[in-house]
């Protein structure tokens, strides 16, 4: 852009033109030289600056005499004249975020700010230089208010004589004055004309190729193209970022691609619709992730109850993913697996016991209890055993699960449980059953008393127990004394059984009481 004034000619022109423009990917833009309508008071003035503005096309001439030419670079017309001092503006700068230009006077160091009155000129264009065409140019190109009249009579004037391609282009180059409901509702009640294209979907085609549909085109260019099962449009144009994404736009897509309407809905931050989509889709470990990510809660206790009847593993899935959620839980623990017994779901309550107690807290001694009870009386205690042979709980009831391990026949996981000698001496009735090696480490977790007292319980009932408790009394030789050893034994007759406990104990002991038994 740059002003010419020749010595033999009084004319000011202005030139625009494109230079170093790649000859294969079009034409250059250029405008044949364009006067530029100089006052008559001003005839021996010359221009000191010259600035564009590249946010909107615009290009501003500063003159000696302190006039100031606006000129539209795409058409090259003066928009706007006036003189603003009396003094020469010396320097001159852009500022590229605002589009104005700054400028200091000479004598007084003034500084001036020059931009554009968006909200004026159009009007200014149309009432003062009677310019219809470039109004509606300018309103459009810049998104400006001013020129909606024009803009509604050359629509009707296009329409009315069947030009469709110009009336859509006119309407994208409207901003939005003419980008209305009522405007596609014209497209559609068009005919279409044999062999072409429907006119709303030239309208439309129009609109995509200039930019980006407005939330009510959208709705309207997809229910047709949804109607002829054209999804893969659709999805393209999602992904060029053609659509406004909006609630109703995605309902519109659910019911033929899920997948496409949770994009819809993530775009348009409809939270609820992009869970439901979730849950739909069986995402249910996206659920909380997203939910939190958004700052957006929800009734989870409802949503779980829903799925509990459909879909017992997704509400197992959400449930673990609330119950990890990041600050802590975000549903009621006891509450849950509440529900998922309600329902009888015992495998999935004890799943999602397992993963809420997995940190082994104090506080919840009442559901650890609850998780080895459900599986010890609901026949899985093969689960529970292995609950408690990894020793991730410490804090349930240990009197509890021991009689609940009882009942279930298991007999070495009650006496694990049990402190009351007479609990313990109930259980070792069915000693015989157990491992060996078992009942011989359990001696070591009681006191002399007990041990002595269980010793005696086991044998007398009978020789089955003895060969154990030979054992039991050659490892705790020491700790229980040899005399009272001997008495248990000679007190059930087990004299067969004293026999090979002194005979693997006496080559080690000097204990008189221990050889004199032994010889006699």
């Amino acid at each position: 852009v740059f002003h010419e004034k020749k010595a033999d000619n009084p004319t000011h022109q202005l030139f625009v033109m494109e230079v170093g423009r790649d000859p294969s990917k079009g034409t250059p833009h250029r405008l044949p030289p364009t006067q530029i309508p100089v006052p008559a008071e001003a005839a021996n003035d010359f221009p000191v600056s010259l600035v564009v503005d590249a946010k909107d096309d615009i290009a501003f001439l500063l003159s000696k005499m302190g006039f100031v030419y606006m000129f539209d670079i795409h058409s090259g017309k003066t928009m706007f004249r006036t003189r603003i001092t009396q003094e020469t503006v010396f320097v001159t700068c852009a500022q590229a975020s605002t589009g104005a230009v700054f400028g200091i006077t000479v004598r007084t160091g003034k500084v001036l700010r020059i931009m554009l009155n968006g909200q004026n000129l159009v009007p200014y264009i149309v009432n003062t230089l009677r310019d219809n065409q470039l109004a509606i140019k300018v309103a459009g190109r810049l998104g400006l208010p001013g020129a909606e009249h024009l803009y509604t009579a050359e629509f009707d004037r296009l329409i009315g004589a069947g030009q469709v391609k110009e009336a859509a282009v006119l309407v994208a180059s409207s901003g939005t004055a003419l980008r209305t409901p009522h405007t596609i509702a014209r497209f559609q009640q068009i005919p279409a004309e044999p062999g072409a294209p429907q006119p709303v979907f030239q309208y439309f085609s129009t609109l995509l190729e200039s930019g980006k549909l407005n939330e009510q085109e959208s709705i309207e260019l997809a229910k047709p193209v949804l109607q002829q099962g054209r999804p893969q449009l659709m999805e393209k144009w999602l992904k060029d970022d053609k659509l406004h994404c909006s609630e109703a736009l995605g309902d519109l897509i659910m019911p033929s691609d899920t997948a496409m309407a949770l994009s819809v809905y993530l775009r348009s931050e409809c939270h609820g619709k992009a869970i439901q989509c979730f849950v739909q889709r069986g995402e249910y470990d996206k659920i909380v992730p997203y939910s939190t990510s958004v700052g957006y809660s929800m009734d989870y206790s409802s949503m779980l109850s829903q799925l509990l009847f459909n879909n017992p593993q997704g509400a197992l899935d959400l449930a673990k993913g609330l119950v990890n959620a990041e600050g802590g839980p975000l549903i009621d623990i006891q509450a849950t697996a509440e529900a998922f017994l309600s329902s009888n779901r015992v495998q999935e309550t004890t799943a999602f016991l397992l993963e809420a107690l997995k940190d082994n807290k104090q506080e919840h001694a009442y559901l650890q209890t609850k998780l080895l009870e459900i599986n010890l009386i609901g026949g899985a205690p093969q689960v529970a055993d292995a609950i408690m042979q990894n020793g991730v709980l410490t804090h349930y009831d240990r009197a509890h699960v021991g009689k609940l391990c009882e009942r279930a026949g298991m007999w070495q996981r009650a006496a694990e449980h049990y402190t009351d000698i007479n609990d313990i001496k109930r259980v070792f009735k069915n000693s015989h059953q157990m491992n060996p090696e078992f009942v011989v480490e359990y001696f070591g977790k009681l006191n002399r008393e007990q041990s002595l007292a269980l010793l005696k319980d086991m044998m007398s009932r009978g020789p089955s127990n003895m060969q154990v408790c030979v054992e039991v009394a050659k490892k705790y030789h020491d700790e229980l004394g040899s005399s009272d050893l001997v008495q248990v034994f000679e007190s059930q007759k087990a004299f067969e059984g004293l026999y090979y406990y002194l005979g693997a104990v006496v080559n080690f002991s000097e204990d008189p009481v221990v050889h004199f038994k032994y010889i006699q």
